[in-house]
């Protein structure tokens, strides 16, 4: 089902009400076209009633430029951990968002609540009424918006972070709008059904609109994966804003309560040879990082359990990544991955791009657009409007690693070590 505004009510409501706060509406917006629509989901029986009701529903929102669609293929902007779609079009100090600006350069965006969070709702009386969880406010200060702020932080990166407008903390006008943007989360409840939700939700939305590039911030990456892996053909490419992770853990406890049994995902994904009781995912450590205060190093597949991910070989995967997020000393453990699976993946960490002081959240910090117009390069490459930028020489990384033998059936995309 479609609902479409007219262009005169869609200019109206961008007049009055721009983004999370109604203290800063300076930037520019551009006109567009807006449809809604539901994917996925089906109807299930309500505890209680005994009736049915119809869940497991993701809402999208179609944005199309009214001066005209200037690429061809369009962008699907996936939030993770309790944010909605609100976190792609305005910044919580009113600033341009991503998606925004994208539509500002031609694209046409499709804009998605996840399943079980803000508009896509959760049914307590099918679901369960414990199913959500919310993300408190001193652990948003924590992991994403003041990181500097705390001693004794478990990543030694968080000290450097410099761009998140405002104090970052309870009080700030910046910061009360950011928090108050976030939504119950089924997926912090239960990670496999959400994530087998938002595939079958995110399958039947390619299916109705084709070829698409997805990009998705933090655990949404989780959700790229599996609808990569369901629909190949009609994926793109996949650029990843902070890739959950690393393999097989969560360091954190931040990024859901299972312990990723299937590498990147706690879903199941397809592997060539197959995964099964016969034939289980072993893995254990690789070397150990030389940096003390970063996470642990690496789970990767024993040689005996190596195998490839076979329906992501033909998909481009860019995987951006901030200086002081809590993801960074451990991002390159998603690389390896990837790689050792036949991935084709590139990695930016932004410092070795002229982005410093990032965290977690820099599509909305004070540098956003930059990184925006930094990342349109690859994504528009993928649409043959521009040619994607080459890693830059001589990088180096918040890491130090050992070489790693790869299995001689597959050429490693990037490499990750240091120079």
């Amino acid at each position: 089902m479609f609902a479409l505004c007219s262009i005169a009510a869609c200019l109206l409501a961008v007049s009055v009400v721009k983004g999370f706060p109604l203290y800063n509406t300076t930037d520019p917006e551009s006109p567009y076209q807006r449809d809604i629509l539901w994917v996925g989901g089906d109807y299930q029986g309500d505890n209680t009633t005994g009736q049915h009701n119809y869940v497991g529903q993701m809402y999208v929102e179609k944005l199309t430029p009214v001066a005209g669609v200037t690429h061809p293929i369009p962008l699907v902007f996936i939030s993770g951990g309790g944010q909605t779609g609100a976190l792609w079009l305005n910044t919580p100090d009113g600033r341009t968002g991503w998606a925004t600006w994208y539509l500002q350069q031609g694209y046409s965006v499709y804009i998605v609540d996840p399943t079980y969070s803000g508009r896509s709702a959760y049914d307590n009386a099918v679901n369960g009424a414990s199913g959500q969880n919310v993300i408190h406010a001193e652990t948003i200060e924590k992991y994403y918006t003041a990181t500097a702020s705390f001693s004794n932080q478990s990543w030694a990166q968080a000290v450097n972070q410099t761009q998140w407008p405002g104090t970052g903390k309870m009080g700030d006008p910046t910061f009360d709008t950011f928090a108050a943007s976030f939504s119950q989360d089924g997926a912090l409840y239960n990670t496999v059904a959400e994530e087998l939700a938002m595939q079958k939700a995110g399958a039947a939305l390619l299916d109705r609109i084709g070829n698409v590039i997805l990009v998705c911030h933090g655990l949404a990456s989780v959700h790229a994966y599996l609808i990569a892996d369901a629909r190949p053909q009609l994926v793109e490419g996949i650029t990843l804003l902070e890739s959950a992770g690393p393999p097989f853990e969560d360091p954190t406890g931040l990024q859901g309560q299972n312990p990723r049994p299937y590498g990147l995902t706690d879903a199941p994904i397809t592997y060539n040879p197959p995964v099964s009781d016969a034939s289980p995912l072993n893995f254990s450590r690789t070397d150990q990082n030389d940096n003390s205060t970063s996470f642990s190093s690496c789970l990767h597949l024993d040689n005996s359990s190596r195998r490839n991910l076979t329906n992501l070989h033909n998909i481009p995967i860019l995987i951006v990544t901030g200086e002081a997020s809590f993801l960074a000393p451990s991002e390159h453990c998603n690389i390896e991955y990837l790689n050792r699976a036949g991935v084709n993946v590139t990695w930016w960490y932004l410092p070795n791009h002229g982005y410093n002081g990032n965290g977690y959240y820099f599509p909305i910090e004070m540098n956003n657009l930059g990184i925006a117009n930094l990342t349109e390069k690859w994504i528009g490459g993928l649409s043959g409007t521009y040619n994607p930028l080459e890693p830059t020489p001589n990088q180096t990384y918040p890491f130090t690693t050992k070489a790693v033998s790869m299995p001689t059936s597959i050429s490693p995309a990037v490499t990750t070590s240091n120079t």
